[in-house]
C-alpha cells in the first residue's frame, strides 16, 4: 500500500511539472506573438517613413536611384544625435510658432506673383515703346537725309545764281543723330576759298540768307509769303537778281513784299503806297495791270 501511494504521488508530481511546462511554453508563445506584432508594427511604420521620405525626395527633385543606404558607425550616430540636439535647441529659441504666418505668406506670395506679372507687362510695354522710338528715329533719319541732300542741291544752285561762279554747301556739325546736329553754311565766291560768314559783307550775308530761303521754298512751297525789306542791304544789281527769283517763284506762290527799292517795286502787279498827310496815314493802291490797259 505504501508503494502504491508513492507511485500515485510521483505521477501527480510529474503531471504538475508537465502542466507547468505547458504554461511556460504558452507564455513564451504569447511573448513571441507579441514581439512578432511589435516587429510587424515597426515594419509598417518603417515602410510608412520610407514612403514619406520618397515623396519628400520627389518634392526636392531627388531621384530614387540616388538613395544610398549605409550603416552608420557609433561616431556618426553620436554626431547625428548632437546635430539633432542643436536643431531642437534652435527650435526652442525660435519660440512659439505663429500659425497665421502661412496665410500671410500665401497673401504675400500672391501679391508678389501679381507684381511680377505687372512688371513683365511693363517691360513688354517699355520694349515695345523702345522699338517704336527706334522705328521713328530710323524713319526721321531717312526723311531728314533725303530732305537735307535735296536742300543742299537747291542751296548750291541758288548760290551759283546769286554769286557768279560761286559755290555753297550745307554741312552737319556736332554730335548725336543726324537730325539733331547743327547746320553750318559754307560759301565761297569765285576764285576764293571757303570763308566764315562773319567775313562777308552785309549785302553778301543777305544774299546767302535769301539763297537758303528760296531753297526751302522750292522743296516745300507755301501758297503765300511775306518778305519784309529783304533787299535793304542790296545794291541795284543784286536787287535785280532777287526780283528775278521772286518772279520765277510767283508762278506757284503769292508774295507780299515790303520794300523801298524801285527795282523790286517794278515786278509788282499790285502796288500799295503808304503816305501820311496831316498826321494821318493813307494807303494808295495802284494796279499796274489796269494802268497797262
Amino acid at each position: 500500500m505504501k508503494q502504491s501511494r508513492t507511485g500515485k504521488h510521483d505521477k501527480a508530481k510529474d503531471l504538475e511539472n508537465y502542466e507547468n511546462r505547458i504554461d511556460k511554453l504558452k507564455t513564451e508563445v504569447n511573448t513571441i506573438k507579441q514581439k512578432n506584432q511589435e516587429i510587424e508594427f515597426e515594419i509598417k511604420e518603417a515602410n510608412h517613413n520610407i514612403q514619406f521620405l520618397k515623396e519628400k525626395a520627389q518634392n526636392l527633385e531627388i531621384n530614387e536611384e540616388e538613395f544610398e543606404l549605409k550603416e552608420l558607425s557609433e561616431k556618426d550616430i553620436e554626431a547625428l544625435g548632437n546635430k539633432q540636439k542643436e536643431l531642437e535647441s534652435s527650435l526652442k529659441k525660435l519660440g512659439s510658432v505663429d500659425l497665421t504666418v502661412l496665410d500671410e505668406y500665401e497673401e504675400v506670395e500672391k501679391e508678389y506673383q501679381e507684381n511680377l506679372k505687372n512688371k513683365e507687362d511693363i517691360m513688354k510695354s517699355i520694349n515695345s515703346l523702345k522699338q517704336s522710338i527706334k522705328n521713328l528715329d530710323e524713319e526721321a533719319q531717312r526723311q531728314f537725309n533725303t530732305f537735307f541732300n535735296n536742300l543742299n542741291k537747291e542751296f548750291s544752285y541758288f548760290i551759283s545764281k546769286l554769286f557768279p561762279n560761286g559755290y555753297g554747301e550745307l554741312r552737319l556739325i556736332g554730335e548725336g543723330k543726324e537730325f539733331e546736329k547743327g547746320i553750318q553754311i559754307s560759301v565761297k565766291k569765285s576764285g576764293m576759298n571757303f570763308q566764315k560768314l562773319s567775313l562777308f559783307s552785309g549785302g553778301e550775308k543777305a544774299l546767302i540768307a535769301i539763297a537758303f530761303l528760296f531753297s526751302l521754298m522750292n522743296l516745300n512751297p507755301s501758297p503765300f509769303y511775306i518778305l519784309d525789306e529783304i533787299d535793304a542791304p542790296l545794291d541795284d544789281l543784286n536787287a535785280a537778281k532777287i526780283s528775278d527769283l521772286i518772279l520765277e517763284n510767283s508762278k506757284k506762290s503769292q508774295f507780299l513784299i515790303i520794300t523801298h527799292n524801285k527795282i523790286v517795286m517794278e515786278i509788282a502787279e499790285l502796288f500799295y503806297g503808304i503816305t501820311m498827310r496831316e498826321g494821318t496815314t493813307y494807303i494808295v493802291p495802284v494796279d499796274f495791270k489796269e494802268l497797262e490797259r
